[in-house]
């Protein structure tokens, strides 16, 4: 029972490391998973950008052909 109350105490400075390693993991587990939601963002922005335009483009062009 002592030998098990010694393990437990030096295993205390372990399970510490131990905690911190894990919150570290999540928190940039976390930081990636917000980097790829923003990354995604601005790639649909982008494609509804240029989806825009070169609607706005094709309209423009229609409306040329029409009145010529």
């Amino acid at each position: 029972m002592l030998h098990l109350l010694r393990v437990t105490r030096s295993n205390k400075s372990q399970f510490a490391v131990v905690v911190v390693v894990v919150v570290v993991v999540v928190v940039v587990v976390v930081a990636v998973a917000v980097v790829v939601v923003v990354v995604v963002v601005v790639v649909v922005a982008a494609a509804a950008v240029v989806v825009a335009v070169v609607s706005l483009l094709f309209a423009e062009v229609v409306v040329v052909e029409k009145m010529e």
